[in-house]
């Protein structure tokens, strides 16, 4: 009877001390929107189309109906047990062109 007692108390220690936190709760990553590469932004200037803006940065995640020459990237991510990490950048045109760009971290 002492023998399983002490197997199971040396198991027990032997796999808490092995697993860390046993009995935590799994959490995943949340990412949301463009991922921007901050060389990429950098290249936007005045002057660019529409269509070099999409070549650089992709497709915008908002585009605004009532305001059409306003382009917004944004980026959210959620990791575990850390800050949230958030990016706004915004693009803004005026006859096809980009007039003024204006990256928030």
């Amino acid at each position: 009877m002492t023998k399983l007692l002490f197997t199971l108390i040396l198991g027990t220690a032997l796999i808490s001390a092995c697993s860390g936190n046993i009995f935590s709760v799994h959490k995943i990553d949340i990412e949301q929107g463009n991922l921007l590469n901050a060389a990429a932004i950098d290249e936007v200037s005045a002057g660019m189309t529409r269509k070099q803006v999409v070549a650089l940065l992709g497709e915008p995640v908002l585009q605004p109906i009532l305001n059409p020459d306003r382009w917004e990237y944004v980026f959210y991510r959620k990791r575990a047990d850390q800050p949230v990490e958030k990016e706004l950048v915004t693009v803004h045109f005026s006859n096809d062109k980009v007039t003024d760009i204006k990256h928030d971290r």
